[in-house]
């Protein structure tokens, strides 16, 4: 037990000094290429992982990582600012800061969630049905409203029907834990955390409905036109990591160290959350890229979101997707 216990330290001891230690090293040696934004989401922590295996130095790519931890609004702050050029997001945020005027473009699909986001209710709500009149709290304009959007009218109900809470993403577990509210709409770690009021059940998971909700790698409009070389070696490295994470090695479980002590969880909860997703490796980014009425592909995927915004809207929604879905990078992958 004792030398598992050392060998896991090691891996941990490797995991922050091939994350802390190798980007200041990096930071001498030459300029930083890419600002890059990750939150608590495991597949953001990725990046970290990757660049521990040194696939963004072995490119000759200096990467500079920067983790907001669960301080979602930080990370959309650090594009719009400058601070950072680019990050994981659901498809949901550059579609928004588009919308809002803020150019950002879609390079590479991350994931899409297949149990990571769901809506948990209390004791005696045991059905979809029954949420009409009660009181749900979710994050206003985002995946989460449009996912109780959609389950609701797939069974005969609407938004009208239930009493609406808008509530930040972060805030949601806590309205629910304190009997605040009767059900909520939210995302993994929060929905883990609703979870833990006694009696509560998941009434409806993301896995019912793959690609409605993906993750993306996305960066500013501006980064792109700037600096257009490194995204493409940035997503060359990106894949190699994911080629990496899908072995069944030593290699991988090192990545699934450094992703658990820099998200400041276990492996164990790292796997159990890459269990609630499909991870894209490049042959499904060659999908995901491709015109058809299937959710898996990006262009449906963000139709469906933009459907929603309708209200913000200056020009057409086919003019919306093209303008934020950036298939060139991938596209030229597959030349090579």
């Amino acid at each position: 037990m004792m030398r598992l216990v050392g060998s896991f330290a090691t891996l941990v001891i490797v995991g922050l000094l091939a994350v802390f230690g190798w980007q200041s090293y990096q930071q001498y040696r030459q300029p930083v290429a890419l600002k890059f934004v990750v939150t608590s989401w495991t597949t953001a922590q990725l990046v970290s992982a990757v660049a521990s295996r040194n696939f963004f130095a072995g490119r000759g790519l200096n990467v500079k990582i920067i983790n907001v931890g669960e301080d979602y609004e930080a990370a959309l702050r650090a594009v719009q600012t400058g601070e950072a050029d680019g990050g994981v997001f659901p498809l949901s945020a550059p579609i928004k800061l588009t919308l809002s005027g803020f150019p950002m473009r879609v390079v590479a699909g991350v994931d899409y969630s297949s149990g990571a986001d769901g809506i948990v209710a209390a004791s005696g709500i045991i059905s979809v049905a029954d949420l009409k009149g009660k009181r749900v709290a979710y994050e206003a304009g985002s995946y989460d409203e449009l996912l109780l959007r959609e389950v609701l009218q797939e069974n005969n109900l609407s938004i009208a029907d239930v009493i609406s809470v808008p509530t930040m993403a972060e805030a949601v577990p806590q309205a629910f834990l304190k009997g605040e509210v009767d059900a909520v709409v939210s995302f993994q770690p929060f929905l883990d955390q609703a979870l833990r009021r006694p009696e509560s059940t998941v009434l409806f998971s993301s896995a019912s409905l793959p690609g409605f909700i993906p993750d993306v790698i996305a960066f500013r409009e501006d980064a792109i036109e700037n600096n257009r070389s490194a995204v493409q070696t940035f997503l060359g490295a990106w894949f190699d990591g994911i080629a990496e994470l899908k072995k069944d090695s030593h290699s991988r479980r090192e990545m699934l160290a450094v992703i658990a002590v820099v998200g400041g969880t276990t492996i164990t909860d790292v796997e159990r959350s890459l269990t609630s997703i499909k991870l894209y490796n490049f042959n499904d980014n060659a999908i995901a890229f491709t015109y058809t009425d299937d959710l898996l592909s990006l262009y449906r995927s963000s139709q469906e979101f933009i459907d929603f915004r309708a209200g913000y809207l200056t020009k057409p929604i086919g003019q919306v997707v093209r303008d934020i879905i950036d298939p060139s990078f991938i596209r030229s992958g597959l030349r090579q």
